[in-house]
């Protein structure tokens, strides 16, 4: 619609529905989850949820909590070296830690396929799974930001080094 006939332009997105295990843990709003990739190798990975605090956002720096996630498993964890690390969601009273991450293979499979697409030698990848269709891209990040490394107590630069050392 337009009030002046002008042409316009539109985009319609898909309503996320929640998969249960995340419904069940989230507070108002859509968690994510973020794979930082190197090199067609998926190197960290963090579960992002938001809380009242956050308003609603998976926004860490609003106030959402995050939690590391294992990349063979897919379980989350939360790392004893970051200041804000919660093991209950204090919104839902929900336990965080331990959980299986659901489709976490895909994820994983889809990390390493998506530099195929975009070629960036480095990325965070932001996903949401829907109960009806699994893992969706939500974007694709070239600065995915280093709070990452602090939810799971450990720093990227060795990983990084060694992943180019050995891709020589």
């Amino acid at each position: 619609f337009s009030l002046d006939n002008a042409t316009d332009a539109v985009l319609i997105e898909e309503k996320i529905h929640l998969d249960e295990l995340l419904e069940r843990i989230t507070y108002k709003g859509i968690p994510d989850i973020r794979v930082i990739v190197f090199k067609k190798v998926p190197v960290m990975a963090m579960l992002r949820l938001p809380t009242k605090k956050s308003e609603g956002k998976a926004n860490l720096h609003s106030g959402g909590i995050g939690l590391g996630i294992d990349l063979q498993t897919g379980i989350t964890k939360a790392s004893p070296y970051y200041k804000k690390a919660q093991s209950v969601n204090p919104d839902t009273g929900q336990q965080l830690t331990g959980l299986q991450i659901p489709y976490w293979q895909e994820i994983m499979q889809m990390s390493a396929r998506i530099q195929d697409i975009i070629p960036l030698g480095y990325m965070g990848i932001d996903y949401v799974i829907d109960k009806r269709f699994g893992p969706q891209i939500l974007e694709i990040n070239v600065r995915p930001g280093l709070e990452i490394q602090n939810i799971n107590g450990i720093g990227l630069a060795d990983i990084l080094e060694n992943l180019d050392r050995n891709s020589q």
